[in-house]
């Protein structure tokens, strides 16, 4: 009879366990998609920057770069 319910009581905190463990990964995986969603404008925003300051410097060559020079 001891036996039979330390067994169950085992078997019970091992689905507490997963429940707990599986409901504070829902609780990350909700922060993260919030700040997702809350800083979603300011990172388009920079890769959108950044991808342009990479297109300029690559369509600058050193002719146009010397003639600015020359004028300035």
């Amino acid at each position: 009879m001891v036996i039979y319910r330390w067994k169950s009581a085992t078997k019970n905190k091992n689905k507490k366990e997963s429940t707990t463990g599986l409901l504070n990964t829902f609780i990350v995986l909700l922060f993260i998609v919030g700040l997702v969603l809350i800083f979603n404008k300011p990172i388009r925003n920079m890769m959108i920057a950044t991808k342009s300051n990479h297109y300029q410097l690559q369509n600058v060559s050193k002719e146009k770069i010397e003639k600015i020079k020359r004028l300035m």
